[in-house]
């Protein structure tokens, strides 16, 4: 058992040397047709229990690029009479087409989700994004 803590100790800086660490234009430049979701932003809402009842929220979002520009991160809290109602993160990162983003989301409750989403302009020269959901 020694022997191989010692083995996989000599290791590690050669798997960490082997890293590339170079910025990935590509990602970078899909990440920034998304630049438009960047910022703070604060809202209300209302979602449905499970006794099927309205229950109203307000919203806060913090998006950030993040890794160099190419992942975006979503933070995003929701409160209800002081009480924290929505716990959740989110990432976006490029896909593996052009135009193609892969979306993950983390909830409080340990639900998550990874979805494959795009982003594409409207007639009236607003982006939407869509989801495979």
């Amino acid at each position: 058992m020694n022997n191989l803590l010692l083995i996989l100790l000599i290791s590690l800086p050669l798997v960490a040397s082997s890293q590339n660490f170079e910025l990935n234009k590509e990602a970078q430049q899909e990440l920034k047709k998304l630049e438009f979701l960047l910022g703070e932003w604060r809202g209300n809402g209302w979602m449905m229990n499970q006794s099927q009842e309205k229950m109203p929220f307000d919203q806060t979002e913090k998006v950030t690029l993040k890794v160099g520009g190419t992942a975006i991160l979503i933070e995003g809290q929701g409160e209800a009479n002081g009480q924290n109602v929505h716990n959740a993160l989110a990432i976006i990162r490029m896909g593996d087409e052009t135009g193609k983003y892969d979306f993950h989301s983390y909830l409080q409750s340990n639900q998550q989700g990874a979805y494959k989403a795009e982003s594409e302009m409207c007639s009236t020269g607003t982006p939407r994004i869509t989801s495979d959901t």
